[in-house]
């Protein structure tokens, strides 16, 4: 355990097991000198908080189960007299997605201001927060419906300024000593806080009135969001006393998919109460949402309305588009940015709709999107030492590491594989001490696994994909494969060779097994189907051969049993068998629907059934980058290849964070001649490779051109 929070001690209002309870923390501090610097440490047990100086917002919505955040305050403070003040929140519904305290509690320190919680904070519990029972969320997810009445509202009008004088807060109460309490062994969040963006009154709302649900008529003021993402909805009303507000988005109600089709998940939404004189509110519970809808009583004025976007607390750099060149393209590629926006959170998490479990899969393809679009890899890496906690008592990689852990051995197998999250952090960061420990407890879980009398892997899924024809026992046997193959080569990247001949006999025996079960047409262990899952991941994970790419192009084109998950194999082994041109066109063909759809976001299933923003969906982003723009990042960062590819695309521009600053470039075809640029932010060289039937130009002397670019802008035209 860290040595944290040595005088500091966890603290409350009186009685702490109540769920859905929100205090209320005031502070306040004088200082002769504003510092330079001043590092807090602060962490609710379990559940989110709010922490101000004065009425300067310094961390919205932080907190996350089983660490403690690092805030620098220097900035916001004053010479003089400041007051210090955090709104905790102990979430109603505790979720699946978290390890629950069971009990709240609130803990802070500034050593620069001598600041640490204890009896000399002062508390005041909201009451006018109260519980709200129906409609209940569907529990799957931390977090709370919000009821608030302002009928109940104590004197806290300026309570945030140094001024304020009523007796309303009293002093809080110790529940607990840090390091002898219910929610120790805090580790430092990793994560940068979450970023906070205010609209304050949005310009335009479409407005029905007169319109009669549930129990009374209303008006409905409908609020369009930018995109699909997280929001704290604000208003600024004046009404009548008991007149009730409503705000939900439309993403309230989300489906089930596979094997859940026909359940109905409840996502959260808030009620207000007003008071008889103008009033402002903000909700402390995010909705999620492409539109904001607010169902208001024509007796109340409305002033504005508004939100602030919660999001992950680092900027994006990287993208990909075609500058109009491709139409369907760039839309395909915005959603998958909007996708990976909304699934970015404390985790890696499968959907914002009906949950945030971490499912291994749709992380890895997360997580290979993140790394050419953010510098931050803080999300891929925490992902990653999650499983490893997870899987510290009994080797065992699981879903959800940090709540209800599940083990989902297909899914564990793609994380630990050539293209899981694993592989590709690895291949953009170098961290040996985390590739020690990742490969080492992989070894542990491939352990675990029994190979059958032909080779192939005793299966351990119930299921390996949902959708139809899955070849389940070949499916289950090459991610096995791939899981060896590259914790092998993890091992011997850190000279750890004790266990190497284990791995390398297993890899012999399932490689021979699984090259026995190809014809001359495909890949199959059940007689007359070919499974384009299958058939991709044997591409993957190297039991293939040159000779064999036509036939498998064919059965990678012919059939789309994939489900959403499994597709992102099916396209990359397209790309590398050399056939990225019929990659473009599978990807376009199955996302069509989902293209062209009002939805801004992706979901989880091609025919739009289920979740309507959904992880597993955002592959195709980084296709277009890794494939199209042709950018490779191997060996930790350090070596950096681009391959433009433009059979299919006339235009592409392209820009990516290295660790030297940032990559980009632009490639067009226009009028018979292909203009190549490239900037290099760094001194090492990278490797421009050109090829001819990439580029659709000829090369003076061959069919391919290596070129070593040195830093700066390198153009050339063909």
């Amino acid at each position: 355990m860290e040595n944290v929070f040595s005088e500091a001690k966890w603290i409350w209002a009186q009685d702490n097991t109540r769920r859905g309870d929100v205090v209320i923390f005031r502070k306040p501090f004088k200082t002769e000198k504003v510092p330079k610097s001043a590092i807090a440490r602060a962490a609710a047990a379990e559940g989110t908080y709010s922490l101000y100086i004065g009425t300067d917002a310094v961390a919205v919505g932080a907190g996350i189960n089983g660490t403690y955040d690092v805030i620098e305050l220097g900035k916001y403070i004053s010479k003089g007299d400041n007051v210090l003040t955090v709104t905790a929140h102990f979430p109603a519904c505790a979720g699946k997605n978290t390890r629950g305290a069971g009990s709240a509690g609130f803990i802070f320190e500034c050593e620069e201001l001598g600041l640490y919680s204890d009896e000399s904070f002062t508390v005041f519990r909201n009451t006018a927060f109260v519980s709200m029972s129906d409609p209940e969320p569907s529990g799957l997810v931390s977090g709370s419906n919000i009821k608030y009445d302002a009928t109940r509202e104590s004197m806290l009008t300026g309570y945030q300024k140094t001024e304020f004088t009523s007796n309303i807060f009293e002093n809080a109460v110790v529940v607990g000593e840090y390091g002898m309490s219910f929610c120790d062994g805090l580790e430092e969040n990793p994560l940068p806080l979450p970023t906070r963006d205010f609209v304050p009154k949005v310009r335009r709302t479409d407005k029905q009135t007169n319109v009669f649900a549930g129990d009374r008529y209303a008006d409905v003021y409908t609020v369009p969001l930018p995109r699909a993402m997280h929001v704290y909805p604000c208003f600024s009303v004046s009404g009548n006393s008991g007149d009730r507000i409503e705000i939900k988005t439309d993403r309230y109600y989300s489906d089930g998919c596979y094997a859940d089709e026909g359940q109905k998940y409840n996502g959260f939404c808030v009620e207000y109460i007003c008071k008889a004189e103008s009033q402002q509110f903000e909700s402390i519970q995010p909705l999620f949402g492409e539109k904001l809808v607010f169902r208001i009583p024509p007796t109340v004025k409305v002033s504005s309305l508004g939100y602030a976007q919660t999001r992950f607390g680092a900027d994006k750099v990287g993208g990909f588009d075609t500058g109009g060149a491709d139409a369907a393209l760039d839309r395909l590629a915005e959603k998958c940015e909007t996708v990976l926006e909304c699934c970015m959170r404390d985790t890696f998490i499968d959907t914002p709709e009906r949950g945030a479990a971490m499912r291994p899969a749709a992380a890895s393809y997360g997580a290979a999107c993140a790394l050419y679009l953010y510098e931050d890899a803080s999300l891929a890496e925490k992902t990653m030492t999650d499983m490893l906690s997870a899987a510290s008592d009994d080797d065992v990689f699981y879903a959800n590491p940090s709540g209800e852990k599940k083990e989902l051995p297909a899914e564990a197998l793609i994380a630990l594989g050539q293209y899981g999250i694993a592989a590709h952090y690895f291949a953009h960061r170098s961290d040996d001490s985390l590739k020690s420990r990742f490969a080492l407890a992989a070894l542990k879980y491939l352990a675990k696994w029994d190979l059958e009398s032909d080779g192939l892997v005793k299966p351990r899924a119930e299921k390996c994909d949902e959708l139809f024809n899955c070849d389940g026992r070949l499916v289950e046997t090459l991610l096995y494969l791939s899981a060896l193959k590259n914790t092998r080569a993890l091992l011997k990247e850190v000279g750890e060779t004790d266990e190497i001949d284990f791995l390398t006999d297993r890899i012999d025996t399932v490689s021979a097994a699984a090259e026995n079960l190809y014809d001359g047409c495909g890949f199959s262990s059940v007689k007359g189907v070919y499974d384009d899952r299958a058939n991709a991941l044997a591409v993957l994970a190297g039991v293939t051969d040159d000779g064999m790419h036509e036939s498998l192009a064919k059965v990678l084109t012919c059939v789309q049993s994939a489900s959403m998950s499994y597709e992102a194999f099916v396209l990359e082994a397209l790309c590398r068998i050399g056939r990225s041109d019929l990659a473009y066109e599978r990807m376009l063909s199955r996302y069509r629907g989902m293209i062209a759809s009002d939805n801004s976001a992706l979901g989880e299933d091609f025919v739009c059934g289920g979740a309507r923003c959904h992880l597993s969906s955002v592959y195709p982003l980084y296709i277009a980058l890794r494939y199209f723009a042709g950018v490779e990042i191997t060996h930790g960062g350090t070596e950096i290849t681009v391959t433009p590819d433009m059979r299919k695309i006339d235009a592409v521009n392209f820009s990516c964070p290295t660790a030297d600053g940032l990559l980009g470039g632009r490639f067009c075809r226009k009028n018979g001649r292909t203009e190549i640029i490239v900037e290099n932010p760094s001194k090492k060289e990278i490797t421009l490779v050109l090829k001819a039937e990439l580029l659709g130009a000829e090369l003076t002397g061959s069919d391919a051109r290596i070129v070593k670019l040195g830093r700066g802008k390198s153009k050339f035209t063909l």
